[in-house]
């Protein structure tokens, strides 16, 4: 529960509409990297993922899982699934998201 709090205030930094924040994690539960989404300004969407930021900051092949978490705008969870394109990633890698 403390890495969902955790994760919880790293997406309440992000400047996008909707604040997603992603932790990858390694086989003895140590987070190896944490990321929030950004946005690209050339165009509205298209932003990079938390979750494909995260994987780029870490060795993928040390991670074992992902957690995601979204932010509500008065600060509550609010439900996540990685996207289609994030997805195909993971279970490229054998990644299973929480």
């Amino acid at each position: 529960m403390e890495t969902i709090k955790y994760l919880a205030t790293v997406a309440r930094r992000s400047i996008c509409r909707y604040k997603i924040a992603a932790a990858t994690f390694d086989s003895r539960n140590n987070i190896l990297s944490v990321a929030t989404n950004r946005p690209r300004f050339m165009w509205t969407g298209g932003g990079i993922h938390a979750e494909a930021l995260a994987l780029r900051k870490c060795n993928i092949n040390d991670v074992k899982y992902i957690v995601i978490v979204r932010i509500g705008k008065g600060g509550d969870l609010k439900p996540i699934r990685p996207c289609v394109s994030c997805n195909k990633l993971l279970v490229k890698f054998n990644i299973q998201w929480r």
